[in-house]
């Protein structure tokens, strides 16, 4: 009973709707040439959306950091940077960890284990693709509420995507002479950034945070089209596209 109540309610949810609408849209065309066309894209949407092949395109990228624990290292860091991303605001315009608020978390808990002196909150809007705000600010703002002092934290205000953010690291690294950093973000976004700061000369040592993916199970309900399974196609989609361009 409650596998059937769980279906229902994929089903029920926009992205099943959405794929029940273009099954019953096959069938109805079935006798015209149109149905090779909805057809079509009924294939690529339950493709896209389902959660073993979003699982995949995400696992695909975090694979190579799966057995890093930032947490167990032998040396402490001269410094940690942590990319932006990783905060969001309240109604009332108040900073709070966003969806990969993780990145944010192993940054303080880092520091807390005393695997560095200082942490390094980067980052600020898009002027006209989103709301004007200061990341750095929000993460700074977030680890004291979670026990960095102030005086540990280096903000980095300016950069506006990750090539920039990758470019003000190695100014600030060459300015403050550290020989030893570590680099935090989402563990999807690793390889991306990684290879960036490969062709800057930029030498770090990654820690991955917010793993998103699980390992697919053969779960018959994990065909339908789900937001988590769309979120992984496109998150992955989107780490990809970024690598081509160089961004």
């Amino acid at each position: 009973m409650l596998v059937f109540q769980k279906a229902v309610a994929l089903l029920l949810m926009p992205a099943g709707l959405v794929w029940l609408s273009l099954i019953f849209a096959c069938w109805l065309m079935r006798a015209r040439r149109e149905k090779y066309i909805v057809g079509t894209i009924l294939v690529v949407f339950t493709l896209m959306g389902n959660s073993w092949i979003g699982f995949w395109a995400i696992r695909s990228l975090e694979a190579p950091f799966v057995g890093i624990d930032p947490l167990v290292t032998h040396e402490p860091y001269e410094a940690i940077l942590v990319l932006s991303g990783g905060s969001s605001l309240t109604p009332a315009g108040n900073p709070q960890l966003g969806g990969p608020g993780d990145r944010i978390r192993l940054g303080a808990a880092l520091y807390q284990a005393n695997l560095t002196r200082i942490l390094v909150a980067s980052g600020s809007g898009i002027e006209g693709f989103t709301p004007m705000r200061e990341l750095g600010a929000e993460t700074t703002t977030l680890w004291q509420q979670l026990g960095v002092p102030f005086e540990a934290i280096v903000e980095l205000p300016g950069p506006r995507n990750t090539r920039e953010e990758v470019l003000a690291y190695q100014e600030l690294i060459q300015e403050k002479g550290w020989s030893r950093v570590g680099l935090v973000t989402s563990a999807w976004h690793l390889r991306r950034v990684l290879a960036l700061c490969k062709q800057n000369g930029l030498v770090v040592d990654p820690l991955p945070a917010d793993f998103v993916s699980n390992p697919a199970t053969a779960w018959f309900l994990w065909l339908v089209p789900t937001i988590d399974g769309l979120y992984g196609t496109q998150r992955a989609m989107w780490e990809y596209a970024g690598s081509f361009v160089g961004r």
